[in-house]
């Protein structure tokens, strides 16, 4: 998904010290859940807070996620692929995830 990258920041202790960014590419998303490149592993069933940052609509979504799998894949050898379940996503939230997959599909390439 083109300009669509999820921001997940670590470290750091009551606002001070460096944090370190885990996030990297969305691969793609449903309604349910997305896939991303992140930086590192995530243990499954992790639940944690993440920043969807969806450049196309010039939105970013706060979301929370539960970490469902995780993998390596050879397209992204320094990166691990996490696929995150939407945890208590609110309905307008929903709205701009299918507004972004509606202008995803638009902009695709048809054959």
């Amino acid at each position: 998904m083109t300009d669509c990258v999820v921001s997940i920041l670590k470290g750091g202790f009551l606002g001070m010290g460096k944090r370190r960014e885990l996030g990297g590419p969305i691969l793609d998303m449903s309604d349910f859940g997305l896939r991303f490149a992140a930086r590192e592993r995530f243990p499954i069933g992790t639940q944690i807070e993440l920043t969807a940052r969806l450049v196309p609509i010039g939105r970013s979504l706060k979301l929370p996620v539960v970490i469902r799998w995780c993998t390596q894949d050879s397209r992204y050898p320094e990166r691990s692929v996490v696929g995150v379940e939407f945890n208590g996503v609110g309905a307008d939230q929903l709205a701009h995830i299918q507004k972004l997959r509606e202008v995803m599909r638009r902009a695709a390439p048809h054959p």
